[in-house]
C-alpha cells in the first residue's frame, strides 16, 4: 500500500507539472504576451531525491535571454531540510558568475533532509540575484563613445546610471525526501 501512495503522488505531481506545461504549450502564439527579456531563470525546479539523513550536492540549471551578472543564489533552510552553500550565504555558477544569452549552467549546494515519517516533498524557498549587464551599455553596443541616451550613460561623468542596480526572482525548488524505514 506504500508503495502505491508514493507511486500515485509522483504519478500525481508529474500529471500536474506536465498539465501546466502543455497549457501553456497550446496556446496560439498570438494569445501568448511575448516576454521581453526575462532574466534568468530556472530550467527544472525539481531537484531529485535524497535519503533522510542523507548529506548530497544537488544542481540547479539555469538559462537566460539576455546576458546577466554577478549571479549568485540563495536557497533557505526549511523544517525539514538543511542547506549549505559553496561561498557561505549564496552559491554562484559553476563557471563564472556570467550567464551570457542562451548560455546554460548550473549552480550546486548542499542538502540533508531530517529524518519523516514518510516519503515527500519538500519545497526550498530559493531567491537569485544579478546584474543586467546589457540593459545600460555595459558593451557598447552602437560603437560610439558619446555620452547620450542611447549607450544609457548620464552625460555627466560618463558613468552608467543604473550599473550597480541588483535585480531578484524568487521561486520555489522541490526535494524528494525518502523514508529510510519505509523503504523495501
Amino acid at each position: 500500500m506504500n508503495k502505491t501512495r508514493r507511486i500515485g503522488a509522483m504519478v500525481a505531481a508529474t500529471l500536474a507539472a506536465t498539465g501546466i506545461a502543455a497549457t501553456v504549450a497550446s496556446a496560439p502564439a498570438a494569445a501568448r504576451p511575448q516576454p521581453h527579456n526575462d532574466g534568468p531563470r530556472a530550467i527544472s525546479q525539481f531537484l531529485g531525491s535524497v535519503e533522510e539523513g542523507e548529506l548530497r550536492r544537488v544542481a540547479v540549471w539555469f538559462g537566460t535571454d539576455e546576458r546577466v551578472c554577478d549571479f549568485k543564489l540563495q536557497v533557505r533552510d526549511t523544517r525539514s531540510v538543511d542547506v549549505w552553500h559553496n561561498d557561505g550565504r549564496t552559491s554562484s555558477l559553476s563557471r563564472d558568475d556570467t550567464l551570457q544569452r542562451r548560455e546554460r549552467d548550473y549552480a550546486t549546494f548542499r542538502v540533508r533532509a531530517d529524518e519523516v515519517r514518510r516519503s515527500s516533498l519538500a519545497i526550498l524557498p530559493a531567491t537569485i540575484w544579478y546584474r543586467d549587464c546589457d540593459r545600460f551599455g555595459d558593451d557598447d553596443r552602437f560603437g560610439n563613445d558619446d555620452n547620450d541616451v542611447r549607450d544609457g550613460r548620464d552625460g555627466r561623468d560618463g558613468r552608467d546610471r543604473n550599473r550597480n542596480r541588483w535585480e531578484s526572482k524568487s521561486f520555489g525548488l522541490l526535494l524528494r525526501i525518502e523514508d529510510n524505514d519505509r523503504r523495501r
